[in-house]
């Protein structure tokens, strides 16, 4: 059996919360066109930093994410949970193991993403 993988990217800036949708509001909702452009820009920042946007049908992951926000937040936690996984994966049923963790009044906006591997 081989070394688990692990994968660390740093998003530096504001996690856009996710927004739910219909499929008449993504042409004509300007919030859910805010988020849409988010994603796009959180994706392309996790490619520069090779983490995976396809995760392996044969194996289960972890994931631990840390979002530092400058201000107080203004949205729950399951929402920016929603939007890192909808940003950096196509399919995230394989996600069997999530840790959050946010730290309000930070001075600063960050979210840090760990991917890994879990063991059969």
């Amino acid at each position: 059996m081989g070394k688990a993988q692990r994968w660390f990217a740093v998003w530096g800036g504001e996690v856009h919360p996710y927004v739910r949708t219909t499929q008449r509001q993504k042409w004509v909702d300007q919030r859910y066109k805010k988020y849409a452009a988010w994603k796009d820009a959180f994706r392309a920042s996790l490619n520069v930093q090779d983490f995976p946007s396809d995760l392996d049908k044969e194996k289960r992951y972890s994931i631990e994410i840390v979002v530092m926000a400058s201000g107080k937040l203004r949205c729950d936690g399951d929402n920016q949970i929603k939007a890192i996984l909808d940003g950096a994966f196509r399919q995230d049923r394989r996600i069997k193991s999530i840790k959050y963790e946010v730290e309000e009044r930070a001075g600063f906006d960050e979210a840090r993403i760990c991917l890994e591997e879990m063991a059969s």
